[in-house]
């Protein structure tokens, strides 16, 4: 076999190769959980499960998301053991905002990276529409959305 025979056997790690089907149906992501060195952060999880759903939930895995970096907390993806707990868990979330020792806690549900990369430009277009800065509409497949703002502050 020749080099470039192996070469073109390996698939490439590109935005069209990697599996979209994956199963979030159950998974939530958990900030503001502060990380520690023993596993001391698992019973703040289960703590704010529990407060969040209003009984003990069952958890499959809960992982730190991301590599660790001075200063900031970083998320936790939650593996729940069926959906309902899922749907309880989120819609008791606010409950957190009220309890003691879980005001900087959120819950949110884990998507696909194209599901948020549109609601975080949403969101940039809100607030600069908010602050009436100047905006252009660029199309780009690259990013793995359909399209992108390029915001310019018209002060500089």
């Amino acid at each position: 076999m020749s080099a470039s025979s192996n070469a073109s056997s390996v698939p490439s790690r590109t935005a069209s190769t990697r599996p979209d089907n994956i199963d979030r149906s159950r998974n939530i992501v958990i900030f503001g959980v502060e990380d520690s060195r023993d596993n001391a952060w698992r019973d703040t999880v289960l703590e704010a499960l529990h407060t969040a759903a209003g009984r003990d939930v069952v958890i499959n895995d809960a992982v730190r998301i991301g590599s660790p970096t001075p200063g900031r907390k970083r998320p936790v993806l939650v593996k729940l053991q069926s959906v309902w707990d899922r749907r309880t868990v989120l819609s008791g979330s606010w409950r957190l905002s009220s309890t003691a020792g879980f005001e900087r806690i959120f819950i949110s549900p884990d998507e696909p990276l194209e599901a948020r990369r549109r609601r975080t430009l949403d969101r940039l277009v809100k607030k600069a529409t908010a602050q009436v800065k100047q905006m252009s509409v660029v199309s780009s497949k690259k990013m793995g959305i359909e399209r992108h703002f390029a915001l310019s502050d018209p002060s500089c």
